[in-house]
């Protein structure tokens, strides 16, 4: 989310005009086509968020000559929610319930990252850090610990995240079936939390929020 003071009412109305045209074909370019749906795009706005398509639409790939980007074996609501982000700089989580919302995150985590969108992927991992402080109480906590350890990923930021609220709240989670069998689920997830409780962090796992 963007914020300015009085004095930017020109950047307010400028982002305000820019958000709307995720939902406007006025313009368009360029249609990136999901499973479930298709968007009228931008060029402009894709490039500058995403050197993947930026790449893909400077050199004459295939999707640059003929006009529509297929993007069907991505997750269709991960991807809209890729596109709002390019214009409206937030997201809108769609899932429902505590686990399917931080799965969808992941979800997200890992589209961005595919596309190489740096920016996206900071405003998932803030979202989900913050959620995650209150919402490692909840009943689902163990399916979130599945999904998120589930989902392909080169970056480990929000399984980091996981295993470090996981240990600063470990007492407590022991005593929960549900996050005993987690522990049995996921093998990945046990070995990273027993090493942070022994205070032998990997190197290579920190995050960008510094966990």
């Amino acid at each position: 989310m963007l914020y300015f003071g009085e004095e930017d009412d020109g950047l307010v109305t400028f982002f305000q005009n820019l958000g709307d045209c995720f939902e406007s074909s006025r313009f368009a370019d360029i249609t990136i086509r999901t499973a479930d749906d298709e968007y009228k795009v931008h060029k402009l706005i894709l490039c500058n968020h995403s050197p993947f398509f930026s790449r893909m639409l400077e050199h004459g790939w295939k999707e640059s000559l003929e006009g529509v980007v297929e993007l069907k074996d991505d997750d269709p609501q991960a991807i809209k929610a890729m596109l709002s982000f390019m214009y409206k700089f937030d997201y809108t989580n769609p899932a429902d319930g505590c686990a399917a919302s931080f799965i969808f995150d992941a979800q997200l985590f890992a589209v961005a990252e595919k596309y190489i969108m740096e920016g996206l992927k900071s405003c998932v991992e803030e979202k989900f850090h913050q959620s995650i402080l209150s919402d490692w109480k909840s009943e689902d906590y163990p399916d979130v610990i599945r999904g998120v350890f589930g989902i392909p990923t080169t970056d480990p930021s929000l399984r980091d995240t996981l295993v470090q609220v996981s240990c600063s709240n470990i007492n407590e989670l022991i005593e929960k079936d549900g996050f005993k069998s987690a522990l049995n689920d996921v093998p990945g997830f046990a070995v990273q939390l027993v090493t942070r409780l022994a205070g032998c962090k990997p190197a290579t796992s920190r995050n960008r929020l510094g966990l």
